[in-house]
């Protein structure tokens, strides 16, 4: 189930290769071009929500925004990864609007060029997205979208994009443009500490970045990094299961972390997906998922559609990039698994051709009594799990906030009512009630009864009971 910060556990990975699996098998059916505009639009008004928030910081929760906002991802970082593909996407899209041949209409005829407003409204996307992105100021999201774009640079100048405007289509463009970046990228290097880029959103985090292993801002990651590696010689093939990082952390805490930070003494992510899955799945699981990147850019290649090839090396390089740096989240996971699902979809539709016959049977196969179940047995299980979690959420919010404003009896009234819901996160919500009780209690005994806070202590205690690791 993974943790009520996270979300993203075996069962929600579950439901992203469903809905790969499902979008495959449909890719006959599905308008890719409205789907993928949707999903820009998506971004598009992420975007805006983001900028509100700078002006704005409760424009969604009570939340501390400050100069990184998350929009409805409520952190910049999950923010800043799911808009790397929208980027990569909408420099797709212009790209495609020059009359270029897209694997995304395949059989259709029409490939000619899209009008000006098309290219307007795509080329302010992506400006918006770009912009967003170097706002929300996440290195290694940054770290992963120059790279992203660097490799699609470096491809075009070995083959480039065949278009109607010639200025696209020019080699010598490409090899200018990798040039400057190089150049951009050594200048940046050697001026860092110059108070210009201080005020550069982004690139202004990126000034106090050392190479050097004893630097302070490392250490933290470089604990976690060294306590994942020590987790992995114990489990190298079966691994602690999944999302058990902090079980190893704590296993081989490493007491310098208390010198740098409070905030350093808890990790549950190493920032580092190789060391993630060689926690999680040991070894196996690290070689899966890199198969299934290699795969991806195995079947775009079969497409024998050069520009589709050159955008998908391109996003899967980036999301590699920024997996390194940060742990993987939901936004950027539901992109990668649509682009998984598309690509396979089609390397099916054309590589495979008896692949429509089979769909039928299996679609004739299926009959009204086997779906009413499927649907009622679905209903039910969204109740359970969905719909309780978000209510007992919804309480827990109203428990903090009544206790953060002096409402102590509000408060907890509110998580009595969130921890009486069955739901998976529910040793989340009893651990959430014991940190907001104590914390009360440690700050303002005097609006905290004895009594209270050994309840929030029980409630922790069955918490310990339940999950002893």
């Amino acid at each position: 189930w993974s943790t009520y910060e996270r979300m993203l556990g075996v069962f929600t990975i579950l439901h992203l290769a469903a809905f790969s699996l499902v979008i495959s098998s449909l890719a006959r059916e599905i308008p890719w071009r409205k789907i993928f505009y949707a999903s820009l639009g998506t971004a598009f008004v992420l975007d805006i929500i983001a900028l509100l928030q700078l002006r704005i910081p409760n424009l969604l929760l009570e939340e501390p925004v400050g100069t990184r906002p998350g929009a409805t991802f409520g952190n910049p970082s999950f923010l800043a990864g799911y808009l790397i593909f929208h980027i990569v996407l909408a420099l797709y899209f212009l790209l495609r609007s020059y009359g270029t041949k897209s694997v995304m209409n395949a059989g259709d005829r029409k490939n000619r060029s899209s009008p000006a407003v098309y290219r307007i409204i795509i080329f302010i996307s992506l400006l918006l997205n770009v912009a967003v992105l170097f706002i929300a100021q996440t290195r290694g999201d940054i770290l992963g979208l120059g790279f992203g774009f660097m490799v699609l640079v470096f491809l075009f100048s070995l083959r480039p994009p065949d278009v109607s405007l010639k200025i696209f289509a020019s080699r010598k463009l490409y090899v200018f443009v990798l040039a400057l970046i190089v150049v951009s990228g050594a200048a940046f290097w050697f001026t860092r500490n110059s108070g210009f880029w201080e005020n550069v959103p982004g690139l202004s985090r990126f000034r106090d970045i050392s190479f050097s292993l004893s630097d302070k801002g490392l250490q933290p990651r470089l604990i976690a990094i060294r306590a994942a590696w020590k987790g992995f010689l114990d489990k190298p093939l079966s691994g602690w299961g999944w999302e058990n990082f902090n079980i190893v952390f704590n296993k081989y805490y490493d007491p310098r972390a208390l010198e740098l930070s409070y905030q350093e003494t808890r990790f549950d992510k190493p920032h580092n997906f190789i060391m993630e899955d060689l926690v999680s799945g040991g070894a196996f699981l690290l070689l899966a998922r890199l198969t299934l990147m290699v795969l991806l850019v195995f079947a775009a290649g079969r497409l024998k559609n050069r520009l589709a090839l050159q955008f998908t090396v391109s996003a899967v390089a980036a999301y590699f990039v920024r997996s390194v740096f940060i742990f993987d989240t939901l936004g950027p996971a539901l992109m990668f698994y649509l682009l998984l699902g598309f690509i396979d979809g089609k390397y099916t539709e054309v590589n495979i051709a008896q692949a429509q016959a089979m769909d039928g049977e299996r679609r004739s196969a299926v009959k009204t009594p086997a779906l009413i179940v499927v649907a009622v047995v679905s209903l039910f299980v969204i109740y359970r799990i969905n719909v309780s979690t978000l209510m007992a959420s919804r309480y827990e919010f109203f428990g903090f906030t009544k206790i953060a404003h002096g409402d102590v009896s509000g408060g907890i009234e509110n998580f009595h009512k969130s921890l009486d819901l069955w739901s998976p996160y529910r040793w989340n919500f009893a651990r959430d009630f014991a940190a907001a009780i104590s914390e009360a209690y440690f700050y303002n005994p005097e609006v905290i009864s004895r009594e209270e806070a050994i309840e929030g202590i029980r409630e922790m205690e069955r918490v310990a009971r339940e999950h002893p690791k």
